[in-house]
């Protein structure tokens, strides 16, 4: 059945039932009526049915407060509150009145007031963890969470077996960032209590927020078992199940529960980015598509739109940033962050940068040796983002950096305000748009200078707030510079510095070993397609021999291999000349470099870092160049190691020059043996020179913004 189809069932069905209400005339009926129409989605026609039963009876409890949370829901605040409090006056006994009341009082900004209103419904009510957890954020709010932490210890002295007590304690922990102690209690309320679907989403946040997917996906999986009817919770599972590569999974979970439960923009967008996951970018985009007509002023879907987009084949650069900053318009742009505005041209910078992967990640591999490379005595670090201590390269960050700020449970207005509070003169966002980004919070203009850098670096921020986007000559040629709301900040060499991992021994060339070229794709399945794929099948065809090696995390399911294994059947590649290989260690993932010949990129997003370590590991990347920012990286690397030529403008160029490389295995040789000297050799490794030209970029743009000031 079609959409359409379907929608007009659910009108006549809903018609035919208000006609039956209608004759009937009474509250309770309407109520019912109203209920049905929340849980469909249909909040206008709910909000009808709650006042048709309040103008029958006007003290009906339910209905007041049905209508008040969904006033709250339309973000009329103050109709809420005028319901919510009619409810207690009805019946002061009435423990949902009152921690609706506390909601509402929290979004109207009085904290205070829902403190109280939050404190009578736990007091009504003492074993309900909801809204134990409502009077929590209260009390935060209202700064009178160390008062609450006494009276929940000593609640918990006097009962240790007071499961509310012990979910108080982990949340007010977890706070603080007392994430083992946390866990601790939580575990014991758990255990306590394992049919409590709240504290296996408390475990799951904090999973989530240190970065343990697997742990995240083992409770919200218990939390879905619980509460197989919250789509919420489907919505969440299903983004845990991504970060531990699972994209089939995830994506059957949301097209089920969406099914039964119905659609919401989020869950949408989050089938959109796990099917362009999947290797189905097209299907991707007409979920975002769909979301973003269901939600026209909602920043999501644009965002969505925008990230993927560099992947379509055919997309215009222009289309592009035109979805971004169709995102960007719709942040949220309070008026209360206060910059710190000074102009001294000649003094320590202090630079911000905002990223939850400060880390071993892309991220991390390709700016910390340029931020460790910077003058310390003219710039002081500050990172804003998650820290995660076990990692080296975050311990690598938190050495170079003067202070390191933990925003994992603030807002974007919190974070804008703390990094002011900071004096921050320049911010360089590090995260973008994706998982676990937070570069809407430049929309609140918390610095006088903001730079968008590596993290989701594929297109414009969209952003009018940034000012700045570091590039190179290759990233962004003269005339590009209309793509970018930012103006260019164009760096002498390239635009990022790779820190080299580990060394892992390169090998002589498989060819010669093996008697047949391998070609091999290490690139993320989301940037493959079947253009991509029609292409390398026409290298593969005018070489019989040749055979094809392909690593990403989605190989590890079978559906996914299965797509790239029909992809090149439709162009006549059989599966016998395929080698599929799934996630792996990173050392394994460059160990596999070693059965690979030649890299043949993907279009019309190329490689970034997988591109990085195959010239580490001494083979030679195949690319082809394209308007966009996310399709020009390969050339960027390639060119500032001394390949240049190994990319190309067109897919007949494409063809030619994998080609002549494979014809000549003597050369192919030849440059795998010094690659790898010829790359830490050059611009692209070399931290030093990195880190003094990324100084005077940022030095510069410093006495530009004193001089416009």
């Amino acid at each position: 059945m079609s959409d359409v189809a379907a929608a007009e069932m659910r009108a006549d069905m809903r018609s035919n039932i208000e006609n039956v209400v209608s004759a009937l005339s009474d509250a309770e009926s309407w109520i019912g009526l109203g209920q049905s129409q929340k849980i469909a989605g249909d909040y206008e026609a709910a909000i009808n049915s709650y006042n048709r039963a309040l103008q029958l009876d006007k003290d009906q409890l339910l209905a007041l407060i049905s209508l008040g949370l969904l006033y709250l829901h339309k973000s009329d605040v103050a109709g809420a509150i005028s319901l919510l409090r009619r409810a207690t006056i009805v019946d002061d006994a009435a423990h949902q009145a009152w921690d609706a009341l506390g909601l509402a009082e929290m979004a109207n900004g009085a904290a205070d007031r829902a403190c109280a209103a939050h404190r009578t419904a736990c007091a009504l009510e003492p074993t309900h963890i909801g809204y134990a957890l409502h009077y929590i954020d209260a009390c935060v709010a209202s700064g009178q969470s160390d008062d609450l932490m006494t009276a929940c210890l000593a609640r918990n002295r006097q009962n240790q077996a007071d499961i509310v007590a012990l979910v108080m304690l982990g949340r007010l922990v977890a706070d603080q960032g007392r994430i083992a102690e946390a866990e601790d209690y939580l575990e014991a309320a758990h255990l306590l209590d394992p049919s409590a679907a709240e504290i296996s989403l408390l475990l799951a946040s904090i999973c989530s927020t240190a970065m343990r997917p697997h742990q995240t996906v083992k409770y919200l999986r218990a939390a879905y078992k619980l509460r197989p009817n919250d789509l919420a919770i489907a919505n969440d599972l299903a983004v845990a199940l991504s970060r531990c590569y699972h994209y089939h999974e995830a994506a059957n979970l949301l097209q089920e529960a969406m099914g039964r439960l119905g659609q919401t923009i989020t869950t949408l967008c989050n089938l959109a980015n796990v099917l362009a996951a999947s290797g189905d970018i097209a299907l991707a985009l007409s979920m975002a598509e769909k979301a973003r007509l269901l939600a026209p002023d909602n920043a999501l879907p644009w965002r969505i739109l925008a990230n993927l987009r560099p992947y379509q084949y055919g997309a215009s650069v222009q289309n592009i940033r035109d979805a971004a900053e169709q995102a960007a318009k719709r942040l949220t742009r309070p008026a209360a962050t206060k910059i710190c505005r000074h102009s001294q041209p000649h003094k320590p910078l202090r630079i911000g940068l905002l990223s939850n992967t400060l880390r071993t990640h892309p991220v991390g591999w390709l700016t910390l040796a340029g931020f460790e490379h910077l003058d310390a005595q003219s710039f002081e670090l500050h990172c804003f983002g998650h820290f995660e201590p076990r990692d080296p390269l975050t311990r690598r960050y938190a050495a170079k950096a003067q202070a390191w700020h933990d925003i994992s449970r603030l807002n974007d207005h919190q974070v804008a305000a703390q990094i002011a509070a900071q004096q921050i003169d320049i911010l360089i966002d590090l995260g973008g748009n994706g998982d676990s980004g937070r570069i809407s919070v430049c929309a609140h203009r918390p610095a006088p200078v903001q730079v968008k850098w590596v993290g989701m670096q594929c297109h414009s921020s969209g952003l009018h707030e940034m000012d700045y986007f570091i590039a190179d000559r290759w990233e962004i040629p003269v005339g590009h510079e209309q793509y970018y709301t930012e103006k260019p900040l164009i760096l002498n060499d390239g635009y990022i510095c790779y820190l080299p991992p580990e060394p892992v021994p390169v090998s002589s060339l498989p060819a010669i070993a093996c008697g047949h070229v391998t070609f091999g794709s290490m690139n993320n399945l989301t940037k493959i397609n079947p253009r991509c794929i029609a292409v390398w099948a026409c290298i593969l065809r005018q070489i019989p021999t040749a055979r094809f090696l392909m690593r990403c995390p989605q190989a590890s399911e079978a559906a996914p291999r299965r797509l790239v294994i029909d992809w090149f059947a439709a162009e006549g590649i059989p599966a016998d000349r395929l080698t599929l290989r799934g996630r792996a260690s990173h050392r394994e993932f460059l160990e596999t470099y070693r059965e690979i010949d030649i890299v043949l990129d993907s279009f019309p997003y190329s490689g970034g870092l997988t591109t990085c370590e195959a010239l580490f590991m001494g083979v030679p990347v195949v690319s082809l160049v394209g308007d966009s920012f996310a399709a020009r990286h390969s050339f960027s690397h390639l060119s500032n190691v001394g390949l240049g030529d190994w990319a190309v403008h067109d897919e007949k160029s494409y063809v030619a020059r994998a080609l002549e490389a494979a014809a000549d295995l003597a050369g192919l040789a030849d440059l795998r043996s010094h690659l790898r000297a010829l790359m830490l050799a050059s611009p692209l490794c070399d931290a030093p020179r990195f880190g003094h030209n990324l100084g005077l970029a940022l030095e510069r743009i410093w006495a530009d913004y004193c001089g416009s000031s």
